[in-house]
């Protein structure tokens, strides 16, 4: 007669095993970088998509310099100088929102940067980019849509073996708004280095058509009136660690009756 416990020993291990294997030949296929970059384009013009529109091109990006930070509250030298000035009128802006200006004063950014992400939560993020459509000082042409468009340079899709994902949040938008607030990007292309290359996202240019999107100066959830905001999250790939919990729970019970 076949031992259950046995049975189920081996069913356990080789799940836990052939998870594994999965995760490995997943990271062999692309290249586990600790240094890449995401940009994060703003477009827009009449109901064409134009990057060209943008004022610069933000991008959230990690480096392996000891000086880098964690801390978006505070300024490392690898983090990125404001977007200059906004004139033109209907042209494309986004930019990250620090407390980098002299005392503590905050403004827009062009890039963020982070040490590499690794485990054992494998989860980073990078808050507040702005994306908006600037009405200059005289009456913009018409924008019937504004587009984010999100580049890569370097981008993995899995960093120590681990799949990860790439989101989008949409943390604030204007009032008119009513479309999805979260995006789970498609995997990266490999190899990227084109700033249009990975994925793109239309949004309505209605409310977010402005001089500023800010009221004033100080902390966003007092001052943000127009415009749409976005946070930029990398985090583990939800099945892969549901597959691997799962494997190690079963062969951990196992374990424990055997003992037993």
């Amino acid at each position: 007669m076949i031992n259950m416990n046995k049975v189920l020993f081996v069913i356990c291990l080789a799940g836990t095993l052939t998870t594994a294997l999965a995760l490995g030949a997943h990271s062999s296929e692309i290249a586990t970088e600790d240094t890449w970059r995401v940009y994060l384009i703003p477009g827009s013009g009449g109901t064409a998509v134009n990057p060209e529109d943008s004022i610069g091109t933000p991008y959230a990006g990690t480096s392996t310099l000891d000086n880098v930070l964690d801390d978006p509250s505070v300024k490392d030298p690898r983090d990125g100088t404001p977007p200059g000035s906004v004139g033109m009128q209907g042209m494309a802006v986004g930019s990250w929102y620090r407390p980098w200006g002299n005392g503590g004063a905050y403004g827009l950014y062009q890039y963020d940067m982070r040490r590499p992400v690794t485990g054992p939560s494998y989860y980073k993020e990078w808050k507040d980019y702005m994306l908006y459509i600037s009405d200059g000082q005289q009456p913009p042409y018409p924008s019937e849509n504004l587009c984010l468009i999100v580049g890569s340079s370097g981008v993995p899709n899995s960093i120590e073996g681990m799949p990860i994902e790439y989101k989008l949040i949409m943390t604030f938008h204007p009032a008119s708004y009513n479309g999805p607030t979260e995006w789970t990007l498609p995997p990266a292309p490999e190899g990227g280095t084109g700033l249009t290359d990975w994925w793109q996202v239309k949004l309505p240019a209605e409310g977010a058509l402005c001089s500023s999107p800010f009221s004033g100066t100080g902390p966003l959830a007092a001052t943000q009136v127009y415009g749409y905001r976005f946070d930029f999250i990398v985090t583990p790939e939800p099945g892969s660690l549901l597959a691997l919990g799962t494997g190690l729970v079963g062969l951990l019970g196992v374990i424990r009756r055997r003992k037993s």
